[in-house]
């Protein structure tokens, strides 16, 4: 870490992330144990959230995200313009593939899916659906950690085996484009053009006025 990076800061945010991930509330000694931090460095990090609005506690005293979260996500996803352009994108891969389509972004060691589902799945519900996934068992993760052109990854149970394919979005690449669920019958490479194409579809129009 830079010599000029603000520590509490850093640490903060990763708090932060990890409330939000957490899925309900998070006692102070949870919290701790999840980060491997003492617990009152911990519980003065979440003050500090509760302080700026970020983090709220229930009546047990426990912490749950608060309402800066969202206003912070809202005005997040509203200033990249990355999901409100690349949904109508999404929707058309879905239903000409027939296959789950992911987007997402590495974050740390793990790839955080903006979207996730399939050509029957309404988009309210595949937005935020699927939030975090190993870096390395993720195609979308592989292609960005790795710098790689595309990536296929077989997935599954040995009687129930699939394919996801996944291609790097933008340049240099910010985030991945994959279909995922593609029956092992399937030759990935078939669905490599469509992927590709979209995939640039999305750059385009992030780079338009």
């Amino acid at each position: 870490m830079p010599a000029q990076a603000n520590r509490s800061l850093v640490d903060g945010l990763v708090v932060l992330q990890t409330l939000c991930a957490a899925g309900g509330p998070v006692g102070v000694r949870d919290m701790a144990g999840r980060l491997g931090w003492h617990p009152v460095r911990t519980n003065r990090l979440l003050q500090s959230l509760v302080l700026a609005g970020m983090a709220r506690q229930d009546p047990e005293r426990r912490y749950l995200p608060g309402s800066g979260v969202h206003v912070l996500a809202a005005i997040a996803t509203f200033g990249s313009g990355l999901l409100r352009r690349a949904l109508p994108e999404l929707q058309r891969l879905a239903q000409e593939t027939k296959a789950v389509v992911a987007l997402g972004v590495l974050w740390q060691d793990e790839v955080c899916y903006l979207y996730h589902g399939g050509p029957d799945l309404p988009a309210g519900e595949a937005l935020g659906r699927a939030v975090l996934h190993p870096v390395g068992d993720s195609s979308i993760g592989r292609v960005l950690r790795d710098g790689l052109a595309e990536a296929v990854l077989r997935h599954g149970s040995a009687d129930q085996p699939h394919w996801s394919i996944a291609v790097p979005v933008g340049a240099p690449p910010h985030s991945g484009l994959a279909c995922t669920s593609i029956p092992i019958s399937t030759e990935p490479a078939s669905i490599l053009p469509r992927l590709r194409a979209c995939a640039q579809r999305i750059a385009d129009l992030e780079n338009a006025p």
